[in-house]
């Protein structure tokens, strides 16, 4: 049974300054095949943002906890993918559905029930089974890694102006372990909002 990483993922959403705070750098235990070369997983959760489509944001109305977007290796044909926050955490669609505690097969079975719902659009069944790919870092991540967040405030304004940026542009996969990983990707998106900040306090590398 896993229940340490419900903790620290329950911290995250209802700590200190992380509650409609802003943008919020999650740094993640690795796993797969690059987590012997990179020291973390990087994803970017934004309180005001939520996920119109995996692949387009909008913004949230009132009660909607936000999204949490990132860049990864293999789920083209995609530069980055949006999932609301409980279902990243808890591979479960509503707060009152996060089990207790959970077994490594019971949160395969969640992850597969809701992507079956819900992502089969960037996930699609393979033979009737679930496919291969890194869609399932999409839904669950407290049942597998060490979550840690790093806040910084942010303006309605300014959220709603990164939200247009990441519409307007090609969603295509870009990714590349050296140069456009998924730290990459977190870098363009703290850019965006304070240059100084990011390059001084998240030059990381990650998959």
């Amino acid at each position: 049974m896993r229940t340490t990483s419900l903790l620290r993922a329950a911290l995250l959403l209802q700590g200190a300054g992380i509650a409609r705070a802003g943008v919020t750098l999650l740094l993640e235990e690795p796993f797969g095949a690059f987590w012997s070369m990179n020291p973390a997983h990087s994803a970017i959760y934004l309180s005001r943002a939520c996920a119109a489509s995996p692949t387009r944001l909008r913004s949230c109305v009132a009660g909607e906890p936000g999204v949490v977007i990132s860049r990864y290796h293999r789920i083209p044909p995609y530069d980055w993918v949006a999932m609301p926050v409980i279902p990243y955490f808890y591979a479960v669609e509503h707060e009152d559905r996060i089990p207790a505690t959970v077994t490594r097969d019971g949160a395969a079975r969640l992850q597969d029930a809701y992507r079956r719902a819900h992502l089969e659009e960037i996930a699609p069944d393979q033979n009737g089974r679930p496919p291969s790919g890194d869609w399932r870092q999409l839904l669950g991540e407290s049942y597998a890694r060490t979550i840690y967040g790093f806040t910084i405030q942010t303006t309605a304004q300014q959220d709603e102006e990164l939200i247009r940026m990441l519409d307007s542009r090609p969603n295509r996969n870009r990714f590349n372990i050296v140069f456009r990983n998924c730290a990459d990707f977190v870098r363009e998106i703290l850019d965006f909002y304070y240059a100084p900040f990011s390059a001084a306090s998240f030059l990381i590398s990650g998959s």
